[in-house]
Parts: structure tokens; C-alpha cells; sequence
């Protein structure tokens, strides 16, 4: 199943080389993103979205790759992803879509043009943007990295942690989360003529690339130990390249001896920050945050050394969201993984979405009926020691 999914992403991205204006045309929600591209416009899908609240870009070579860019949503790479989102549908629902719109056949897609296609988008990987702009980008996260301190050591972070609901000893929060008392909101992203500071104090996250290297900072706003008053508060600084299969650093997978004597590990993987902190306070789970559902689903496994594939356990943590989004990221990586041969678990919330909210997720479950929710949990023993 796994194989046969991928070849047909494979031949839809080749079937769409320098067609996705095409496709896109379909879609008159993202007219003004197309005409305006590459720069930012707002959020094609949000109704109501304030028309200077600016969200949601193409990239520059968005015809040939279809991705784009949101500042809520984070990356979207390729034009499967941005379809997926806009339709609140699966990647194979929205690849049928691609599919009918640009004649209704992947048959006549070419091994050739697959392999170029794979060519070409490790090319676009690999740049990213340009040496300037790297070192650019890299200078910005340097400052504030070497601005800040241990999230462990901040009383407005346990504040707001506290008024998320969760509960655990905060002075034993992971060092790769940080904080900093002065940081510049971006006010590009606010109402014309909205004059008040933009500087706050700020959770910060460390990002860190699909090999693990340290790449650019999450950045969640806070005024007084709360979310700041601004339409989004949670942000990711642009990364000096590419961030696909990266993730939020917080905790190494837990390693246990299974039944027979055999090495077994055990990661947790969910969406946001304060979620992965929720998850381990409730089951003593070690967690790793992929900040949007997005990039969650582009995670790559792990390898713990000594440990082999069917005994590496990864329990994926879904949001339950009306859109389904955070469902079908879920399964769908499931299925990824699985057929990878590792051993794969979906967690989705038992709770129905209260009416008028978006989603349910796993810090929800904690916050409103506490650790005694959650299916599972590890012995303590195994445990992540935060309470």
C-alpha cells in the first residue's frame, strides 16, 4: 500500500511540473495569491480573514512546484499539500483532484520524468535561498538563541504553562526550551495602524533539521505570563534551509528490554509544544513536538542504536480536528511509517469537539479530565521525570 502511494505521488508531481497555475486556476480562493506571488496575501481559506493580515504565500517557483507558504500552517512543499489543506481533504483525495483537472491520467507519466522530478525537487531542497539570505537568516536565530535561557529557570514560562493547564515541576523542563524577555513581533502581520510595541517576552523552541542539526527557533509570544494579544502567536523564524522532517527538540526515545531480552524503544510525536508537555505529564511518554501538522506530516522514523525497526515503537498523537486535518496527517503518516517497519500507533482523542471550536487535542484531554484519559502510559521506570 505504502509503495504504491508513493509511486502515485511521484507521477502526480511530475504529471504537474509547470502546470500548478493550472490546477490552481480551479481554485479561485487562491487568484489573489497567484497574481500577488510571491509575495504574502491572507489566508485563502480563513472567511473572515482580515484583508491586512497577510498569511499565505507562493514560493517563487510555485509553478513548477506548486508549494507555498503559511504562517499559521507553516510549509506546504509541494502543490499536493497546499490542495490537501484547501480542501480539508486527504493527500489522496486531493491528488484524484490534480489528477481529473489535468486530464485524468497518470499513465502516461514516465519513469524518466519521475526520476527528473526527484532531481529537480532535491535541487529545490538544497538551495533554499540564497548564501546572503542564509547567512542572513542564520545571524537572526543566532541572536536571539544567544539572548535567551533556560525555559526551566523562567517564571513567566511556568505562568503560562500553568494557565494552559498543565501541572508538572517546571524547573525540570528540557534545556533546547528557552526563553527571552525581549523579542520583536513581526508587525507586518498586524492590522494597518495598529502603533502598539511590538516587543514581548517569548517560549522558545529549538528546530532542528531532519539530520538533527540545530536550524531556527519556535517562538510562542507571551505578555505577563499569556499568550500575547496578536492573531498569531506561535511562529516559526524563517529557516536558513530546508526544514522538511525536522522537528521541535525536547526529549531522546525511551529504550526498554521487551519480552525474550529484546532492545525496544518507544517516541511519542505530536503537533504542538505544549501538547507534547501535556502527553508527558499525563504517561511518562518522551515526546518530539513537529509544530504544525504539516510538518508532522513529513516526520521521519528514528534509529536508536541497538534497536531494530519492528521494536522501534512510535506513537503518533492526533488532533482530532473538525477539518479532519489532523486525523488524516495521522494515518497517513501511520501508513508511511508502518510500511517502513516500524511499529506504529495512532492516538486520537475519545472526546467530541466542543460546538464552535476548531479541534480537541491531547492537552485538552489532560487539562479537562486529567492523566486518567490517556490510553497508555509508560513505567516509571521508562518514564520522562517532569513531575
Amino acid at each position: 500500500m505504502y509503495g504504491q502511494q508513493s509511486s502515485k505521488i511521484e507521477k502526480v508531481r511530475a504529471l504537474a511540473d509547470g502546470k500548478w497555475d493550472v490546477v490552481f486556476q480551479s481554485y479561485p480562493q487562491l487568484a489573489d495569491a497567484m497574481c500577488k506571488a510571491p509575495r504574502a496575501v491572507p489566508c485563502p481559506v480563513t472567511t473572515n480573514s482580515k484583508r491586512t493580515s497577510t498569511k499565505f504565500r507562493f514560493f517563487k517557483d510555485w509553478i513548477q512546484t506548486g508549494g507555498a507558504y503559511h504562517n499559521d500552517e507553516g510549509a506546504m512543499p509541494d502543490g499536493i499539500d497546499v490542495i490537501s489543506w484547501l480542501e480539508g481533504s486527504s493527500k489522496g483525495e486531493a491528488m484524484n483532484h490534480i489528477i481529473d483537472i489535468l486530464g485524468g491520467n497518470i499513465g502516461q507519466v514516465s519513469d524518466n520524468q519521475v526520476r527528473w522530478k526527484q532531481q529537480e525537487m532535491q535541487k529545490v531542497r538544497e538551495e533554499h535561498c540564497s548564501e546572503e539570505e542564509r547567512a542572513y537568516r542564520m545571524n537572526r536565530v543566532r541572536v536571539v538563541a544567544q539572548s535567551s535561557i533556560p525555559a526551566a529557570h523562567a517564571p513567566e514560562v511556568h505562568a503560562y504553562l500553568r494557565s494552559r493547564g498543565l501541572k508538572g515541576d517546571f524547573s525540570k523542563l528540557p534545556h533546547d526550551l528557552r526563553y527571552t524577555n525581549h523579542i520583536r513581533y513581526p508587525v507586518s502581520l498586524r492590522e494597518e495602524g495598529d502603533n502598539r510595541s511590538p516587543w514581548y517576552s517569548a517560549l522558545i523552541g529549538t528546530f532542528v533539521d531532519v539530520k538533527g542539526n540545530n536550524c531556527t527557533l519556535h517562538r510562542i509570544f507571551l505578555n505577563n505570563g499569556a499568550k500575547a494579544q496578536e492573531s498569531n502567536c506561535k511562529l516559526m523564524m524563517s529557516p536558513p534551509w530546508d526544514i522538511r522532517g525536522g522537528y521541535i527538540k525536547l526529549d531522546q526515545p525511551a529504550t526498554f528490554t521487551g519480552e525474550g531480552g529484546v532492545q525496544c524503544s518507544v517516541l511519542g510525536y505530536c503537533e504542538g509544544i505544549e501538547t507534547a508537555l501535556a502527553i508527558r505529564e499525563a504517561t511518562g511518554m518522551p515526546m518530539r513536538p513537529y509544530f504544525s501538522a504539516t510538518l508532522l506530516g513529513m516526520a521521519e522514523g528514528i534509529n536508536v542504536q541497538g534497536v531494530n525497526r519492528e521494536n522501534t515503537i512510535i506513537i503518533i498523537w492526533a488532533d482530532k480536528d473538525v477539518s479532519n486535518t489532523g486525523q488524516n496527517t495521522a494515518n497517513t503518516l501511520a501508513e508511511k511509517l508502518a510500511g517502513e517497519g516500524y511499529s506504529v500507533q495512532v492516538m486520537l482523542p475519545e472526546q467530541s469537539i466542543p460546538q464552535g471550536e476548531k479541534s480537541v487535542d491531547w492537552l485538552d484531554v489532560y487539562r479537562d479530565y486529567g492523566a486518567d484519559a490517556f490510553p497508555i502510559f509508560l513505567d516509571e521506570e521508562f518514564a520522562v521525570d517532569c513531575m
